[in-house]
């Protein structure tokens, strides 16, 4: 007779609870991973408009230093104001996008659901008519 194989690992019969715990789990982060994807993408355009905004006001000081009169000033303040509306304007565009793509991130469906085969089994009206016009009794 053969020696018995020891199969029972250190955790003992909570081998297969936690096996089946771990891979549930798994499932459920993998199937948010759509949805957290498309959240940092929101993310990250916010910080990007918040980086630009950042820059320009980083280098407001050295452009009013460089203003040798009130005219450079207006021109300098304008310029500020026309590409403070375009970074927004974008900005925000972008971050729009993402968020409706984030809106239609399907929470519990597969990425693309599969074509159905549809047959139709009904013959058209035109064929059976001709059928029985073209039968005739002997």
């Amino acid at each position: 007779m053969a020696p018995a194989k020891q199969t029972d690992t250190t955790s003992g019969p909570w081998t297969n609870l936690s096996g089946a715990y771990c891979s549930q789990l798994d499932a459920a982060l993998r199937a948010s991973d759509p949805v957290m994807r498309a959240g940092s993408v929101v993310q990250f355009e916010w910080m990007h408009l918040a980086l630009q905004r950042g820059r320009a006001w980083a280098a407001l000081p050295a452009d009013v230093a460089r203003c040798k009169s009130p005219l450079d000033l207006a021109a300098l303040q304008m310029r500020f104001l026309q590409t403070m509306g375009l970074n927004y304007a974008e900005g925000l565009h972008r971050i729009w996008q993402a968020s409706t793509a984030l809106a239609m991130t399907p929470a519990g469906q597969p990425a693309s659901s599969p074509a159905r085969d549809v047959i139709d089994v009904r013959s058209p009206a035109g064929i059976v008519e001709s059928r029985s016009q073209s039968r005739q009794a002997a």
